[in-house]
């Protein structure tokens, strides 16, 4: 028993080895070529921003057999496209800004009140020629003063100090503690 199966076995090996050398053989006898790989080519649609670069084909082929002249292929490989979506531009584009003007220009007679939280106008924007006058709503006297034009006043309760501004600028004025700015244009 042991005999027929080292026969069979050495037969499986002298069949297998015949056959791997006449493969060899047969590859050694056809000569091959093979096609380069192609290098990717990238496009890119603008609008839609997908970029799909071709993947390379690889094909090999073998000499053409005894009285043929085409080649016959053994192998041919291929690699799907790859495609990358590119993100859409979610900047946005700021509002234009708009500019109000944070005062309104007077003219002639302009009153300013002064109470117990300070001056009661916003800043203001007015014309040469203008007459300012500033009223004291305070139970106390209040101190006025602008270092520009050489104000230093004290206005009593209830009374009032009006000052007529011949020249442009901008002038700061004090108020027991409170500020205020007015600008004198032309």
């Amino acid at each position: 028993m042991k005999s027929k199966l080292v026969i069979s076995l050495l037969a499986a090996t002298l069949l297998l080895t015949g056959l791997i050398a006449g493969c060899s053989r047969a590859s050694a006898a056809a000569p091959t070529s093979q096609t380069p790989i192609v290098p990717p080519i990238t496009t890119t649609a603008p609008t839609t921003g997908v970029t799909t670069t071709p993947s390379p084909v690889i094909s090999t082929t073998t000499a053409p057999p005894p009285g043929s002249t085409t080649p016959v292929p053994l192998a041919t490989s291929s690699v799907p496209p790859v495609t990358t979506a590119t993100p859409p531009d979610t900047t946005a584009t700021p509002p234009p800004v708009v500019t109000t003007p944070t005062s309104t220009i007077v003219s002639g007679l302009y009153e300013v009140n002064i109470n117990v939280d300070g001056f009661q106008v916003p800043t203001l924007t007015a014309l040469v020629g203008t007459n300012i006058t500033f009223n004291n709503d305070t139970e106390d006297s209040v101190d006025l003063a602008c270092d520009a034009l050489e104000i230093d006043a004290t206005i009593l309760r209830g009374q009032s100090f009006t000052y007529a501004f011949r020249s442009t600028g901008t002038f700061t004025f004090l108020a027991d503690g409170s500020t205020w700015t007015v600008t004198i244009v032309s």
